[in-house]
């Protein structure tokens, strides 16, 4: 036989057909990577929606609104002309905080366009610390006053809490102008400085004091709705303010600053008195004192040098403000001398505890009281014939 000839199949062994023949194998089809890109997105995409379906749930049951991880980005919406402002009818809810802003955009309760008859109206300007930003709703100085002003028999009084974090002089003007001026004022209560300590140590104070922008961007505030991406980005992931003025501020009050900040204060001083309103000013509570409790000096600067420029800097603050209350015979209200500067009252450098916020209701009670009994004696002398 011929030995290229083929041998038969033996039993038992297998031949593979070659490629192409009858019967043999398929080779097995892929699947195009666009394809497989977009079947993974779609899971990936199901996925997010289910663990954020999950989240809500979480926090309906715990009684939480949606945005408990980032309000912030809810909070707060763009303004042309200050950068930005508080979003009107904005609700939080968490496990520690309760904040609620009115249409008119102001922290507390709804209140009508047209003030009432026989109404008081006292309006608290200012940023995050008359805002009340470590405190709930019903714990601010604000809602405090207003009840004891009421329960004192000088009432009725409606204390509206116009007060934004972050806010300086130059934007809290043009608040009150747009916002405030429109709700006829009686009384308004400046509580202000921090945020103003910017332009206070600055070279070119108009400069700063303008170099404010919305920092939020418009695809932040969408994914701002989102539990998960509040639970993921600030929750897990971000950083808490600074608010520890030595440690952010490495320079002295300068006298641009200081003429700056008193041209500021006059000028909402002309616009109150147009608005047919009384100002009352206040120093501001702050840890940025020379008793400052060893727990909070943390809080105020990270060294000596930083916690002593920290209390010149609010020494500066509290003169300036006192001085243009004596000069326009206006009552000044020394909350900072009976604010003890310990973390029973201060949470951080300037932000007051529940407690701080009553010693502060108390104080700014006491000097309102016999203001009001004035305007009420004068009202009545008014209506004798």
């Amino acid at each position: 036989m011929d030995s290229d000839s083929q041998s038969p199949p033996q039993p038992g062994l297998e031949t593979t057909p070659p490629p192409g023949a009858a019967g043999g194998a398929r080779p097995r089809r892929t699947i195009p990577l666009r394809r497989r890109l977009l079947f993974a997105a779609i899971a990936l995409l199901l996925a997010l929606l289910l663990v954020e379906g999950s989240l809500r749930v979480y926090v309906a049951l715990r009684g939480w609104t949606p945005n408990v991880y980032a309000a912030q980005l809810l909070l707060f919406r763009p303004h042309p002309e200050t950068g930005y402002d508080l979003t009107p009818n904005f609700e939080l809810r968490s496990g520690t905080f309760h904040i609620s802003t009115n249409s008119f955009g102001l922290r507390g309760p709804e209140i009508a366009a047209d003030k009432p008859d026989g109404t008081t109206r006292i309006v608290l300007i200012g940023g995050s610390a008359a805002f009340g930003y470590l405190v709930s709703d019903g714990q601010e100085a604000a809602r405090l006053v207003e009840q004891q002003l009421n329960d004192a028999g000088v009432g009725p009084v409606e204390v509206l809490n116009a007060a934004v974090p972050g806010y300086n002089l130059f934007q809290s003007n043009i608040r009150f102008r747009e916002v405030v001026a429109p709700l006829e004022p009686d009384i308004v209560v400046l509580y202000v400085g921090c945020n103003d300590v910017r332009y206070l140590v600055s070279d070119d104070p108009i400069a700063t004091e303008e170099s404010r922008t919305f920092s939020v961007p418009a695809w932040e505030r969408m994914l701002g709705h989102s539990v998960l991406y509040g639970l993921v980005a600030y929750r897990l992931l971000g950083r808490k303010p600074d608010f520890g003025v030595g440690r952010r501020v490495q320079s002295e009050p300068t006298e641009a600053g200081i003429a700056q900040f008193q041209s500021k204060l006059e000028e909402i001083q002309r616009d109150a008195e147009a608005a047919g309103a009384q100002v009352v000013v206040c120093s501001q509570a702050t840890a940025s004192q020379p008793d400052v409790a060893d727990d909070l000096k943390i809080a105020v600067g990270d060294n000596e040098e930083d916690i002593a420029r920290a209390v010149r800097i609010f020494d500066t603050l509290k003169a300036t403000l006192d001085d243009f209350a004596n000069r326009n015979g206006l009552p000044f209200v020394d909350v900072e001398a009976v604010v003890p500067p310990t973390t029973e009252y201060l949470g951080d450098g300037i932000h007051l505890t529940p407690a701080g916020e009553r010693l502060f209701a108390d104080e700014l009670s006491a000097a309102l009281i016999p203001l009001l009994q004035n305007v009420q004696s004068e009202g009545t002398s008014e209506e004798m014939p």
